[in-house]
Order: structure tokens, then sequence, then C-alpha cells
């Protein structure tokens, strides 16, 4: 594990921290530099481009998401999350999720 202990807190980057996530959980992604965030269903769908990142928040929101298939319906039901009217036919849900802020640069506390 590449950790470093800065100020009496961890820095870690976003690839060891991979196992302590629950793989049955939504996530948001959200980059620190420009506030841009991507939401996936299962964390099987988080792509690897994240990995060198590090992580500088971690937290529980609430976020949109589009449901295109009958499982991505399933989980939202069996998730509790909340339709939302978009005025199309998009069927987004509002879930709770698992929200990880990650940046490029070692986070200075």
């Amino acid at each position: 594990m590449s950790n470093q202990i800065s100020k009496d807190r961890l820095v870690i980057k976003f690839k060891d921290f991979r196992p302590y996530i629950n793989i049955c959980s939504a996530l948001s992604i959200v980059r620190y530099r420009d506030l841009s965030y991507a939401n996936y269903w299962i964390f099987e769908e988080v792509p690897d481009k994240y990995d060198e990142m590090y992580v500088y928040n971690v937290a529980i929101r609430h976020s949109e998401f589009l449901a295109t298939t009958m499982t991505h319906r399933a989980l939202a039901m069996a998730w509790h999350g909340v339709p939302l009217d978009t005025g199309t036919d998009d069927e987004l849900y509002m879930l709770p999720c698992l929200d990880i802020t990650l940046g490029d640069e070692v986070p200075v506390f």
C-alpha cells in the first residue's frame, strides 16, 4: 500500500480504498478540481482511471441516477429511490449513494 500519514491523517489512493467499498452501493465519484461527477449503479462499473487519484472525502449523499435497464429499476426500488419527473422519457431516481471526492494531488490538511 502506498499510503502516507500527513499531520495525523491518512493519505490514500483510490486503488487502495477500493477493497473497503461495499460492492452493492451506488457511488458518485467527484473530481475535486472542477466538481464534475459521475454516478455508478454498482461498484463494478467504476473504471480504473480513478485508481491513481487521492481520496479527499467520503460521505453519504443523494444523487440522481438514470435507470436504463430493468436491473437499474429493481435497484432503485430496493434502495428506496425517489423517481424524479424530468418531463422526458428518462427514468431518473434520487438515490442515497457513497460520495467519494478524488483529486490528482496529495491533499493538504
